[in-house]
């Protein structure tokens, strides 16, 4: 079959990886910057900034059978409706810009929650950074933490935990530029307490495969300290969930959300991301995404063995119900190497200092290096900004023999480019405990 996939970054570059690998993929087409994923797949040659009206004719007149959406702008801006308006039989990872609204808008999604009875974290609105501080400093005196986001897409920097008045002030000076000189539209979040995961599914209207739990590491530093980024590492499984989490996550999170769209008359069909928190009291939602996260998407892709483009088909054939998660006996560890300014990003990126050869992205092999923010240059490829790399290595015995062969592989990269920085932590913890 033929397939497009859009987005140009490490989560694309491991989406393409799985579905060239697959099978029943005849042709792999991509929508994308990347150059990395012009190695892979055949590049739709249309501008970066063409319409979605554009893309929707390309899909069209190549007879596109099934189209990957991978990051979440694209779907709140409404592609998936252009598409579909364009070739009703397309098959669409990825839902409409309606139900793309879970993700695009913190409020609509914590409606969404209060409305289908869904555990979660009380919230206020706010519409004023005056009040977003008067109400934040509230919730510090009350409950000795406030969680601030913005309303919007904030490619994962728009979160901050505040555990003092100087975070709180912090945060807002961050939200400041994240609303720049539109009208704030913030949320106010008591503090949730316990282990935090996520668990992402297929979903084809009130029918839903689940795709795996990981563990995403957001904070900046060592230690979960620092800013939030869009995310530093992952692992996968998470043995420390409790033995009915399956049935937790389907029964109270999962068919209640399904259900209530549908009483909605909002049509979802793709990845569902639901970021997750092991409280004391039982498992809470902390955010819906309409896509894979990344670097869990990394993380996940290699360690799962199914077909995931059969995993994709099979998901359109029936619109309720449900398949049990089928559990990899493997553990998979990916780690992100990033610029040294990231994620502020502001001194200039290097030009052509440090250079990898095509073979270093070949991924016929654990481990595994999928990657995005580089300039191709003649043959090689040089690191730019942002979250350049990110590295992945599974293990069938356990989370530290993949750490053993995570670090040669960060090892392997530090040769060539030196100047990156990564979180060496990554799945310290899990570790300890399967010792």
């Amino acid at each position: 079959m033929r397939v497009l996939l859009v987005g140009n970054g490490n989560r694309e570059h491991a989406l393409a990886w799985k579905i060239a690998n697959s099978s029943l993929c005849t042709e792999l087409f991509t929508y994308s910057s990347s150059p990395f994923l012009r190695e892979i797949a055949l590049r739709v040659s249309l501008s970066q900034s063409a319409s979605h009206e554009e893309l929707a004719r390309f899909v069209h007149k190549e007879k596109i059978s099934l189209v990957v959406c991978g990051p979440e702008k694209p779907l709140a801006e409404g592609l998936v409706d252009s598409l579909k308006s364009f070739s009703p039989n397309c098959l669409v990872v990825g839902p409409t810009k309606k139900a793309a609204q879970l993700e695009a808008s913190k409020v609509f999604a914590k409606k969404m929650m209060m409305k289908a009875g869904i555990p979660t974290a009380f919230y206020e609105e706010v519409t004023s950074y005056e009040s977003a501080f008067l109400k934040g400093l509230s919730l510090l005196k009350k409950n000795g933490g406030v969680v601030l986001k913005a309303d919007g897409l904030a490619s994962g920097k728009g979160v901050f935990v505040c555990h003092s008045e100087d975070d709180l002030r912090l945060a807002l000076e961050r939200l400041k530029e994240i609303f720049l000189e539109s009208k704030p539209r913030i949320l106010l979040e008591e503090e949730l307490l316990g282990r935090e995961f996520s668990y992402f599914s297929l979903v084809n209207e009130q029918f839903h495969t689940p795709l795996g739990c990981a563990v995403d590491f957001k904070r900046l530093e060592e230690g979960d300290s620092g800013p939030n980024t869009g995310g530093m590492g992952a692992y996968t499984p998470v043995p420390w969930l409790p033995k009915n989490w399956e049935g937790e996550i389907k029964g109270k999170i999962v068919d209640p959300l399904l259900l209530l769209l549908k009483e909605e008359g909002v049509s979802y069909q793709g990845i569902l991301y639901c970021g997750l928190m092991l409280t004391a009291s039982g498992i809470k939602v902390i955010e819906f995404n309409v896509r894979f996260g990344d670097p869990e998407a990394q993380a996940l892709l290699v360690n799962d063995p199914r077909d995931y483009l059969e995993l994709f088909l099979q998901s359109f054939e029936q619109k309720t119900g449900y398949t049990p998660f089928v559990a990899s006996s493997s553990k998979t560890i990916a780690a992100v190497l990033a610029s040294q300014d990231y994620p502020y990003c502001t001194i200039e990126a290097p030009q052509f200092q440090f250079a990898f050869k095509p073979s270093f992205f070949e991924n016929s092999k654990n481990p595994y290096i999928f990657a995005s923010s580089c300039e191709k240059k003649g043959s090689l490829f040089y690191p730019q900004k942002g979250r350049v790399l990110t590295a992945v290595a599974r293990s069938d015995d356990s989370f530290a023999e993949a750490k053993v062969k995570l670090s040669a592989c960060v090892e392997k990269v530090q040769k060539i480019w030196p100047n990156f920085r990564w979180r060496s932590d990554i799945a310290s913890r899990v570790i300890k405990e399967e010792l």
